[in-house]
């Protein structure tokens, strides 16, 4: 009788499959431009993107590093931001951006929100587009 129970538990936990299965890393692409006010590329640029729920209507706590980069000479940026979870999430988005130059100030911002997708099942890839201007430090 009691290998019976064994064999019973072993099989629900079986059929029951494994809850972190699920889990798998979901992405989306953050880009854009960073420059100054006169429109002039910022290179070198250290970025950092951040996630978080959305709060209802509104976005709230970026509790999430999606991922980081630096700017091109032409001031571009990309990241495939990456964010594990059981389903596609549609996920606030922020940046941080801290220029290697002292000439500007560093700068945060909110984007936006962006679908993020298990990598399973893209294309289609969600990308948002974010442009960041920096203030000159003097």
């Amino acid at each position: 009788a009691l290998f019976c129970v064994a064999a019973l538990a072993t099989t629900l936990l079986a059929s029951c499959g494994d809850p972190t299965g699920d889990l798998q890393p979901s992405i989306a692409i953050v880009y854009g431009v960073v420059a100054d006010a006169s429109g002039t590329p910022v290179s070198d640029a250290h970025v950092r993107v951040l996630i978080g729920a959305p709060d209802s209507d509104h976005c709230g706590a970026y509790d999430w590093l999606a991922g980081t980069t630096t700017t091109d000479d032409s001031g571009a940026y990309s990241v495939t931001g990456t964010f594990v979870h059981v389903s596609r999430a549609e996920m606030c988005v922020a940046l941080e951006v801290h220029p290697a130059s002292a000439d500007y100030l560093p700068d945060s911002l909110e984007g936006g929100r962006v679908l993020f997708r298990h990598e399973a099942n893209t294309p289609p890839v969600d990308s948002i587009r974010i442009d960041a201007m920096l203030e000159f430090s003097n």
